[in-house]
């Protein structure tokens, strides 16, 4: 590997995984600010602790930056069904969690968006 390879690598990994990091949480506590308050005290949000957020950003834009820089797009579906089904077994009772639901979609898409900058570095498709 020459040093050009391994510097494309980094770059694409650290664009993906520590400015997409940077960008999306600082966007969605934003939106959660925004989101309506919960009705009742006991009621449970989706929103979950932040260092479960932050492992889980981590490893939902490294499957998408592998996904791309593999050329192996179905990482990326099989990664959007996985997530799909898991939200969809949550029951959606309140209007605070139905803003949750939202909130997640940008996150989500905003995600991919880095993880596929950063697959695009790392293959050197994307001029800087």
């Amino acid at each position: 590997m020459n040093v050009s390879v391994v510097l494309r690598i980094i770059l694409g990994y650290a664009t993906s995984l520590l400015i997409g990091h940077i960008v999306v949480s600082r966007l969605l506590n934003r939106l959660w600010r925004l989101a309506p308050p919960k009705e009742e005290e006991g009621e449970v949000s989706y929103r979950p602790h932040p260092t479960i957020l932050l492992w889980g950003g981590i490893v939902e834009r490294l499957i998408y930056t592998s996904s791309i820089a593999l050329a192996w797009p179905t990482g990326i579906v099989a990664w959007f069904v996985l997530k799909a089904a898991i939200k969809w077994k949550m029951s959606v009772p309140t209007t605070h969690d139905v803003s949750g639901c939202s909130i997640y979609m940008v996150g989500s898409g905003i995600s991919l968006m880095f993880g596929v900058i950063g697959g695009l570095i790392v293959k050197w498709q994307l001029a800087i």
